[in-house]
């Protein structure tokens, strides 16, 4: 924690216990967002349609337009 590093993890259990040490948690979403702010992404929209088809990755509806919005797509 002293060394500010940046972890990866997909568990809930994960997430809340980095919370609870008053850690930022940030979601694969989060992670595509700021790839797209950063300029190492130029769509984000191709990226949710490989997840959802090759791991099942499901967001609802409303959530990939969300963030499709934010990314500007």
């Amino acid at each position: 924690m002293e060394r500010r590093a940046v972890i990866l993890i997909d568990e809930h259990a994960g997430r809340i216990t980095a919370t609870s040490l008053g850690l930022k948690t940030l979601g694969l979403l989060g992670v595509l967002l700021q790839a797209k702010m950063a300029g190492m992404l130029s769509l984000v929209a191709p990226l949710l349609d490989q997840l959802h088809k090759d791991a099942r990755f499901w967001i609802s509806p409303s959530l990939r337009e969300k963030v499709l919005q934010l990314a500007g797509e």
